[in-house]
């Protein structure tokens, strides 16, 4: 996973950056990174899904 990202140097807050194919990594790596990986972004999922039923 470190090969795919660094932290962008042209940038002051250092954020840390993608570099490649966003399609290959999505394709070929994520399916292969553990479920409890993405247990941080439960929330937001479980926010957007209650949005769009309230819309509904």
């Amino acid at each position: 996973m470190e090969a795919h990202f660094a932290v962008d140097q042209s940038r002051p807050e250092r954020f840390t950056r993608f570099i490649g194919d966003k399609v290959h990594f999505a394709n070929n790596i994520v399916p292969h990174v553990e479920a409890e990986h993405f247990a941080s972004f439960a929330p937001i999922f479980l926010n957007v899904e209650s949005i769009i039923a309230a819309g509904a």
